[in-house]
Parts: C-alpha cells; sequence; structure tokens
C-alpha cells in the first residue's frame, strides 16, 4: 500500500485534509484551480516539512513539524491522522487517541483508513477491517482502504472475498486505474493472473483515454468502458455492434458472454457460448483476462487458470 499511502501524503499538503478556518484560498495543482479551505502559511509549511520528513523515516522530526503545524491549525483533522500514523509505530493507544481527534468521530475518512492500517499493523484484523469498511462506506475510492480490505480477506484465508473485492473496485471506480500496481500487486499474492492482467489493461486504458473512449472509439472498447463503469446493458449493445459487423471477432464474443452473465440473459448467454465454443479464432490477452473472470465467476479457479494456460499456448507466437 506504499504507492496508494504516498499519494494519499501529497494530496495532504494540498489542502492540510481540512482546517478548521471557515476563509478559502485557491491553489493551482496539476493546471487546474482548487479552491480549498485558508491555511496559516506557517502551518502549511510545517506541514510540508512533516509529509517530507515522514517520506524519509524521520519519524521524531516529522511528528515534531506536524505538532507545530497544529499549534498554527488545532482543528486540521489531516494532522492529526499523520500524528496518529507516526504515533501507530510505537503505541496502539496513542494513534487511537490521535485517530478519534482527527474527525474520526466526525466521520472523516482519511482517519478512519488510516486506522486500519494501523490496526492492521499492530495485527488486530478484526477491527481493522471494521474501520476499513467504514473508510470505504464514507469514501468509496479511498485507495488504502480498499486495498487493506483485500489483504485483511486474504490473510484471513478467505481469498474468493479478496478476489471479489477487487475486481468490484477495479470495475466499478474509474479512478482505481491510478491505484493499478497495488490492486495486481495484491492480485499476484493471490495467484490470480487473470485479475492482474485485467487490471493493467484497464489502467493501460485509462492513461490513454482518461475521460474513456470518445463517440467514435471501437464498439468493443466501448464496451469494455461499459463493464468497467458497471453498465452491463451498455456492453452488451457495444458488443452486439461489433459482432453484427464481424461475426468471427472473439473479444466481442467474449463481452457479449461477460455482459449477458451480468445481466442474468441466460438465453443470450447460451446463444454466445455455441458461438464461441464454434470460433477458430481467440480473443486478445484483455479479451482473454476478461474470460478467464467469467470462468471463474460462473464455474471457479481451476477453469480460469486452464483457460488462461490454453490461451497462452495458441497465442504463443
Amino acid at each position: 500500500m506504499a504507492g496508494a499511502r504516498l499519494a494519499s501524503l501529497g494530496a495532504c499538503v494540498l489542502g492540510l485534509l481540512g482546517c478548521g478556518s471557515s476563509q478559502s484560498t485557491q491553489r493551482v495543482f496539476d493546471g487546474h484551480v482548487v479552491v480549498g479551505p485558508y491555511v496559516e502559511p506557517e502551518a502549511y509549511a510545517a506541514f510540508a516539512e512533516g509529509v517530507y520528513l515522514e517520506q524519509r523515516g524521520e519519524w521524531d522530526r516529522a511528528a515534531s513539524a506536524y505538532r507545530r503545524a497544529r499549534a498554527r491549525d488545532p482543528d486540521s483533522p489531516g494532522i492529526a491522522v499523520r500524528l496518529g500514523a507516526i504515533a501507530c509505530r510505537t503505541s496502539l493507544e496513542a494513534a487511537l487517541d490521535e485517530f478519534q481527534t482527527s474527525g474520526f468521530a466526525r466521520d472523516y475518512p482519511p482517519a478512519w483508513a488510516e486506522r486500519a492500517r494501523c490496526l492492521l499493523a499492530q495485527r488486530d484484523p478484526t477491527r481493522a477491517l471494521e474501520a476499513a469498511r467504514r473508510a470505504v462506506m464514507l469514501d468509496p475510492g479511498n485507495p488504502d482502504a480498499n486495498l487493506a480490505i483485500a489483504q485483511i480477506h486474504r490473510e484471513q484465508g478467505r481469498p474468493e472475498l479478496a478476489r471479489a473485492w477487487l475486481f468490484a473496485w477495479a470495475l466499478g471506480d474509474p479512478d482505481a486505474s491510478a491505484y493499478r500496481n497495488a490492486i495486481a500487486e495484491q492480485a499476484r499474492l493471490l495467484g490470480d493472473a487473470a485479475l492482474a492482467l485485467l487490471i493493467q489493461g484497464i489502467g493501460e486504458r485509462a492513461k490513454d483515454e482518461p475521460g474513456g473512449p470518445d463517440a467514435d472509439a471501437a464498439p468493443t472498447r466501448m464496451a469494455e468502458w461499459a463493464i468497467a463503469r458497471g453498465e452491463p446493458a451498455a456492453a452488451a449493445q457495444h458488443a452486439t455492434l461489433a459482432l453484427d459487423a464481424d461475426p468471427e471477432d472473439a473479444d466481442a464474443l467474449v463481452l457479449a458472454l461477460f455482459a449477458a452473465s451480468l445481466e442474468s440473459d441466460e438465453a443470450r448467454f447460451a446463444e454466445l457460448l455455441v458461438r464461441a465454443r464454434a470460433s477458430a479464432t481467440p480473443p486478445e490477452p484483455d479479451a482473454a483476462a476478461w474470460m478467464a473472470e467469467l470462468l471463474r465467476a460462473r464455474v471457479g479457479d481451476d477453469a480460469a487458470e486452464r483457460w488462461l494456460a490454453a490461451h497462452q499456448r495458441v497465442s504463443a507466437p
């Protein structure tokens, strides 16, 4: 979760993760003007110093910088979250006290997510899972919380729940592609090559088409994005257009099967399955990953792994 954590720290510097002042200020970030709460320059500078020192592993100096920031901005929940994260290295109770004052009681998602990370590090997975779920309920895209839930399920011997959670997050949250490496690592630890391949494919397309494909994109690409956004009806429509244009399009067949399964349209699924079995053309790697996930959901892990192995054999140069 290191990548997600560093990204979160960078976001903290932008707005100090919520401060007590009712004033506001503007900052330029990534070419955009961001309006956020006013932060005294001294508090902002001290917090930025703390983030820098924390990333370097200089915990005592980072805590000292955060405390200087809090002296200037005592109501900032973001400052207390970072102090809690540092305290967790040596004292769970001290960390929990910080998270409580950080806005934990005011439904502040980063406090719940960091509390989950702390409890997980202190080998308390039950309470960690509760905190992570609370963070996701408040902020469904929180990367630390989503990754923590998958990790807890995996380490507690529930790989099917870990896989389902990662899959749902990757498909349902367009911003999840920014954390594709961390998600792929969790998939690797699960021994799930199909999920890792699928996540990587979604991430690569997100880099090329950050807002999604335009209206002139290929129907198969539109079908993939529709599935990723949880819109199986739209996916079925685009995949059908692709099949109408080329009945032998193996990628379109896979995506149409996936959409029919999501819609519980068993008649359509059976029709497409007959066509897929008669196809002599293997799908591309991305579509092969979708097919593996479909087999995993409907048949089981063994079927998915056998499909991937067979696909690799027939696709090898």
